[in-house]
């Protein structure tokens, strides 16, 4: 009987141990999923502003190039202290990147506008806007930033687009790594 007794006390020993180990090591794995997670989100939100960029600005350079809208910009590059965004003329449109843009996102549109980036592309404000510069009143439903911004005109659509193709493909292989 005693022997039975400390072999079932044996076992319960080995069943907490094991108990023990199983939450541990599940811990071990939320925690470096929990940090996984954060980051894929973050890394699919400058996706998200990349690919709704590119989509745009090919629309609206295409749009530009075939004089649909003369003398209208539905786009511009605008620059204030903290660097460089691109400002849509279109509400709607802005206030849907607006939602988009996260902190690091808004690092990585301005660095590939201001050219900072590994590949070094031409920055965008090197170029002078020209007398189209102005301040950009804020719009109903834009954030109250946008009266800081010094706005122009895209200087170069195709430029802009492969800049933030370029980019775009930069922060897609940084998100599969």
């Amino acid at each position: 009987m005693q022997e039975a007794t400390a072999c079932i006390a044996a076992i319960d020993r080995q069943i907490t141990e094991l108990r023990d180990q199983r939450r541990d090591a599940y811990n071990a794995y939320m925690e470096v999923y929990s940090a996984n997670y954060a980051d894929m989100q973050i890394k699919q939100a400058d996706l998200d502003v990349f690919d709704f960029l590119i989509k745009t600005t090919k629309k609206m350079c295409d749009e530009q190039t075939s004089l649909v809208q003369v003398g209208q910009e539905s786009m511009q590059l605008c620059e204030n202290s903290m660097g460089g965004t691109i400002r849509f003329t279109d509400i709607a449109l802005q206030s849907k990147f607006d939602r988009l843009l996260m902190k690091g996102t808004k690092d990585l549109l301005r660095n590939a506008l201001m050219g900072t980036q590994e590949h070094k592309a031409l920055s965008f404000f090197q170029q002078p806007m020209g007398k189209a510069t102005a301040k950009v009143p804020v719009i109903s439903g834009q954030s109250g930033e946008s009266g800081a911004l010094k706005c122009g005109p895209i200087p170069d659509c195709g430029l802009l687009y492969d800049t933030l193709s370029l980019e775009w493909e930069g922060t897609k292989i940084k998100s599969t790594n």
